[in-house]
């Protein structure tokens, strides 16, 4: 990226057309080819550490500026770096008048890939990664974001993990219509929205089958946890005129990502 921000400013000035000769001072042009190559490896490094971030972050911003620094301090040393030969043979430095016309030309224009950039960053991170990562029918968290979450959370900390699976629900699926199958997974996934703390999280990995992370979790907590979650789901759901009655069964698994990769650990099941 240095190379080619360099590249294009000297093949910018040696396209000017000027009755003078143009050569550099040494030492400038290093300097600007050193200014750029140092902050646009800033500016990458910023933005890969923290591109991963689930919210907007004052870091990426940085990362910006500092991509600006970069185009504009060797643009401007290299403006220094310049010296212009007459056909006399006196070498003059360059001390251009500012055009105010091009100078608010580049910064607006400047803002205005800022503000795209941003844009694209924001669609990709609200709207494409919710269309990924977040179930269309209930609105919790997906498969993906399931296997996200075993895939970087490791730690030696006990975790539980309740799988959840309603009864006879290809039943309703084939009397009734998939429609309100669908309404009534909205439904379950409402109910298991209570159940959803800093350190709970619900998911719906596929059909009728929902998936309850539960961090620092013991065997009672789990069980306690599973009996509150069928109890609720056993309750009536009224949909489209129909008075639904439902029941699920939960298997349970306690053990932390470590011992799960060594295969250990420990589990029971709740039924309703």
């Amino acid at each position: 990226m240095s190379s080619g921000i360099v590249t294009m400013h000297y093949m910018g000035m040696e396209a000017m057309i000027m009755p003078v000769e143009l050569s550099y001072d040494k030492v400038l042009w290093a300097l600007s080819a050193a200014i750029a190559l140092v902050a646009s490896y800033a500016a990458l490094f910023l933005f890969l550490r923290f591109r991963n971030q689930s919210s907007t972050s004052w870091l990426k911003w940085l990362s910006a500026i500092v991509m600006g620094f970069a185009i504009c301090g060797m643009h401007y040393t290299g403006m220094k770096a310049a010296r212009f030969h007459q056909h006399t043979g006196v070498i003059t430095e360059t001390d251009p008048a500012f055009d105010l016309f091009l100078l608010n030309g580049v910064t607006v224009t400047i803002f205005v890939i800022l503000l795209v950039s941003w844009g694209a960053m924001f669609f990709d991170r609200h709207v494409l990664e919710k269309m990924a990562y977040q179930d269309t029918i209930t609105g919790l968290p997906n498969r993906n974001e399931m296997n996200r979450f075993f895939d970087t959370h490791i730690g030696k900390e006990p975790i539980g993990v309740l799988f959840l699976d309603l009864d006879q629900f290809k039943a309703i699926n084939d009397t009734l219509g998939h429609n309100i199958g669908d309404l009534l997974v909205q439904e379950v996934g409402i109910r298991l929205r209570e159940y959803i703390r800093d350190d709970q999280q619900a998911f719906r990995i596929g059909g009728d089958e929902f998936l309850i992370i539960v961090k620092q979790c013991d065997q009672e907590r789990a069980e306690h946890l599973a009996k509150q979650i069928l109890q609720s789901i056993k309750k009536v759901y009224r949909i489209h005129g129909n008075e639904l009655y439902v029941t699920g069964s939960i298997g349970i698994s306690i053990g932390s990502i470590q011992d799960s990769e060594n295969g250990i650990g420990k589990g029971s099941a709740a039924g309703p």
